[in-house]
């Protein structure tokens, strides 16, 4: 009995895994490799930018590498040109302005010091020239009255005395005209010290007036984050900036951009032209038609847009420029919105459904055909769902899907 128990069973299991594989046999799934346009539609999140806008910049102050800003007015702040939009902290351009006109009183002090002493010395000088001219002519007046008068040794001496005489007027006027280029030298040298400290003078008094930056052009006010000293900041009393930062901006609010930051492997399928759907969030996700306008040739880090240093700043990314075709009251620079792109990879390419193919590597993969072959492609542009067959497949066949391997799990150790 409990072989005929046992026989029964083990018919009955077999008569159920037979039934089961052709249960699994008939529920093959199949695909069809067609022929059309291979679309990839991406969706973005990027911001809004002004297509126009004037930046206004630190100013640059003189022995000063760092400012403190003092005052500036808020996001949304409607100016005229001229207005006063920011100011800065002026103690230490104050007392530097101070220094510097000491310098220039020393240096004005100096030259005038230093021009009575050259006028002195011309003057000994002028009086040496004129004695040694005075000693000459008595020279001569002795040798000529002593002619007949004196003995020969006599005459000898006083023909000395003359030459010597002559000799020393010589010298004289020699450092006279010495004199000269060493009064000119002396008071260009003095001039450029006072020309100098005159323009470090002008200088701070400038930059003193620049620390009241006023508003280049009619327009709103609004602060972007920007390295500011070398930190990604917003403009606000108490920041410190360098020379040269971006402080704020003045937008044209009539004309505006979106800007994405896309991953080098998502952009190579971006064309530009290619259509795009905005979605505004400040606007309730109002959609705005546009297109791309620009994309960039190479990829940057948020690090080194930003100024930062973090491990997640070190992704490429690529800017890809969407021009809106309307422009709707209420977008503001900064603004967030979601573009959905669509791009055509492909004009007329067979479309294989990614499922269908196995052993993809170096460009390479392979289908099954429903009759059972098995069949190499060389895989083209892909989407999210399908790929391009550039040779293999002409469109039309009918794949098999392959089911993936699955990994059974281990068997846990029976229990003692």
């Amino acid at each position: 009995m409990r072989s005929t128990a046992l026989v029964l069973v083990l018919a009955f299991s077999v008569g159920s895994a037979s039934s089961g594989c052709k249960r699994a046999e008939g529920q093959e799934t199949r695909l069809t490799a067609t022929r059309g346009e291979l679309v990839a539609e991406q969706s973005f999140h990027g911001e809004l930018v002004a297509k126009k806008s004037i930046s206004v910049i630190v100013p640059k102050a003189p022995r000063l590498d760092v400012l403190t800003l003092k005052t500036v007015l808020a996001d949304g702040t409607k100016v005229k040109a001229g207005d006063v939009v920011a100011t800065f902290d002026t103690t230490e351009l104050e007392e530097n302005l101070r220094g510097a006109r000491t310098e220039l009183a020393i240096a004005e002090a100096e030259r005038q010091k230093g021009e009575h002493a050259l006028a002195t010395e011309k003057i000994g000088l002028e009086l040496e020239v004129k004695r040694r001219m005075m000693l000459v002519e008595e020279a001569k007046l002795r040798l000529v009255e002593g002619v007949n008068l004196i003995s020969e040794l006599e005459r000898k001496k006083a023909e000395v005395q003359l030459r010597s005489a002559e000799v020393e007027l010589k010298l004289a006027t020699t450092a006279l005209d010495t004199f000269a280029r060493k009064r000119a030298t002396t008071l260009e040298v003095s001039d450029v010290k006072v020309r100098t400290a005159k323009e470090l003078v002008g200088e701070h008094e400038t930059a003193l007036e620049k620390f009241s930056v006023k508003a280049p052009a009619e327009g709103v006010v609004y602060r972007p984050y920007v390295p500011l000293n070398y930190t990604r900041a917003k403009a606000e009393p108490g920041r410190v900036c360098r020379a040269g930062d971006k402080l704020l901006e003045l937008p044209d609010l009539s004309v505006f951009e979106v800007v994405l930051q896309v991953r080098p492997r998502d952009a190579a399928r971006i064309r530009v032209g290619d259509p795009a759907k905005v979605f505004v969030a400040a606007l309730g996700d109002r959609m705005i038609e546009a297109k791309v306008a620009a994309k960039e040739d190479f990829a940057t880090t948020r690090n080194e847009r930003y100024g930062t240093k973090t491990p997640e700043g070190n992704l490429k990314e690529i800017a890809v420029r969407l021009e809106l075709t309307e422009n709707p009251e209420g977008l503001r620079p900064g603004g967030t919105v979601r573009a959905e792109l669509r791009s055509l990879l492909e004009k007329d390419a067979v479309l294989v459904p990614l499922s269908a193919i196995e052993e993809e590597k170096d460009g390479k993969g392979f289908v099954v055909l429903a009759g059972g072959a098995r069949r190499e492609i060389e895989i083209g542009a892909s989407n999210a769902t399908h790929a391009q067959a550039k040779s293999g497949l002409e469109g039309g066949e009918s794949l098999v899907v392959v089911p993936r391997a699955t990994t059974k799990p281990k068997p846990s150790p029976a229990t003692p």
